[in-house]
């Protein structure tokens, strides 16, 4: 069950979103490099709902409701998990990317807060909160980019040596992809993302494009995977047409899907 819900936390991302998308056995970020940072993260934009245009760069977000469906293979039988992901802006002018997660075992609620400045996104708050067979403890982090420190809020500490430019949250750094990948959709996409105790950088590679069959139809996809040095595979594929949203996800180990993300609906 953990993998599963892990599989549908990275929604954000893309998650996303993406989140490409897995948030465990990543590369550690170390301070004493300089990670690969995405230079072209610029003005771009996510769909909206009502409005299904081709893709192209804007300077803001647009809110947006995604339903999506995961099935997680666990051998003798596979289990369903259902779940919603919202983006929204908050009177403040912040936004909020909230991940929701259902399933007969366990439920998940995931949030999000951030502002974006010229095209970049810079997490302000994350929370994160498991109920069920899954035993992982919440989680509430603060970002403070003046101090370049991850409060934890949840074990009271700084953690003063974790900070990278261009740090994004376990969900935030699918919609950064989102935004620089419709502005450059064919560059190798590189993050440095702070998850449970540490930063880790995510990279990623742009396999080409494919048209999909999903629950929505059709969809025209740009299909990227994640790059790792163990022997699973995270292969994402993002709407062309929606502004990169997520429209289906696979985790393979050894060849085999351990598990599977799809896109079932969008609501306004």
């Amino acid at each position: 069950m953990k993998a599963a819900i892990i599989g549908l936390i990275g929604l954000a991302s893309f998650g996303p979103a993406v989140h490409a998308v897995v948030v465990d056995q990543a590369t550690e970020y170390e301070q004493a490099s300089s990670p690969a940072q995405d230079s072209q993260s610029q003005d771009s934009s996510i769909f909206s709902p009502q409005e299904v245009q081709p893709s192209q760069p804007q300077t803001t977000l647009k809110p947006f409701v995604a339903r999506y469906k995961s099935e997680w293979d666990v051998g003798f039988f596979s289990l369903d998990i259902k779940g919603t992901r919202r983006l929204e802006q908050l009177e403040s002018g912040k936004w909020k990317l909230t991940f929701k997660a259902d399933s007969s075992a366990a439920s998940l609620k995931e949030v999000s807060t951030f502002e974006l400045i010229d095209g970049q996104i810079q997490p302000l708050e994350y929370t994160y909160q498991v109920s069920g067979l899954v035993t992982e403890p919440d989680r509430h982090l603060e970002f403070d980019p003046a101090k370049e420190v991850v409060r934890d809020h949840k074990k009271n500490r700084d953690l003063t040596n974790q900070w990278a430019p261009g740090i994004q949250d376990a969900q935030t750094y699918m919609l950064q992809a989102s935004l620089d990948l419709s502005l450059h959709p064919t560059l190798p996409l590189s993050y440095p993302v702070f998850e449970k105790k540490k930063t880790k950088l995510f990279n990623f590679e742009v396999v080409g494009e494919e048209t999909i069959k999903t629950k929505i139809g059709k969809v025209n996809t740009v299909k990227i995977r994640q790059i790792r040095k163990d022997n699973r595979e995270v292969i994402v594929w993002l709407d062309k047409d929606r502004q990169y949203l997520l429209a289906r996800l696979i985790d393979k180990k050894k060849g085999k899907t351990r598990y599977r993300i799809d896109l079932v609906g969008i609501d306004s």
